[in-house]
């Protein structure tokens, strides 16, 4: 399954950068863009900025007291609310209590933004040498076989089941 690779690729590369101090998984924005948020979510956030950082979200507050996106994670520049949904999500259901749970709950619902998303015909849009780079980076990861949610992302047949099939 292409997506849930890519999605391994991913939660491995954040996971990574979310250990490392001043990694730079971000790109930051030529214009800051300003997020809605209630009062509560923005304290959530704002509270939250040093870990984010570490996966290259940075946050500022305005003169107007909003919160403006000043850099945004790599490859979620469009999924960019997704992944802060689901961030508040984590900050709300108490996952957010130790740091390593912190940095997991983050490279998996960054992940999960980033990974690669189906196309209006239901397939997804790799060229040929994309599709052997995602593989060669899949079998880097330290477990290839799952998802960031433990899912499986290939399955291997032995010639035994492939003739059972076939009877």
């Amino acid at each position: 399954d292409a997506r849930r690779a890519h999605e391994r690729v991913l939660f491995e590369q954040y996971l990574l950068a979310g250990h490392e101090k001043g990694s730079s998984l971000g790109q930051k924005l030529l214009f800051p863009e300003p997020i809605s948020l209630s009062t509560a979510d923005t304290d959530l956030l704002l509270g939250a900025s040093e870990i984010l950082m570490m996966f290259g979200l940075e946050l500022e507050k305005s003169n107007t007291g909003a919160v403006e996106v000043v850099t945004v994670p790599s490859g979620l520049a469009g999924r960019l609310q997704d992944w802060i949904d689901s961030v508040l999500g984590a900050l709300k259901d108490g996952t957010w209590s130790d740091e390593e749970g912190r940095r997991e709950k983050l490279a998996q619902a960054a992940a999960q933004a980033g990974a690669l998303k189906l196309s209006e015909k239901n397939k997804f849009s790799l060229t040929h040498h994309e599709m052997v780079d995602l593989v060669n980076k899949l079998f880097d990861c330290d477990s290839p076989a799952i998802d960031s949610r433990g899912r499986a992302v290939y399955t291997l047949f032995s010639l035994e089941n492939i003739e059972k099939t076939l009877k």
